[in-house]
């Protein structure tokens, strides 16, 4: 859960509006964690 503290706060606003506000939190991070894997991969 602290690694999303780390994460650039436009990144965490990006993924709630995609996800929606209606998920549970745990799965806006794992959502959060399994998109910066997906775009640190890209880069």
């Amino acid at each position: 859960m602290r690694r999303l503290i780390e994460t650039p706060s436009d990144m965490q606003t990006l993924d709630a509006d995609a996800l929606g506000e209606d998920l549970p939190p745990d799965a806006v991070a794992m959502e959060a964690d399994e998109q910066r894997d997906v775009l640190g991969e890209l880069e």
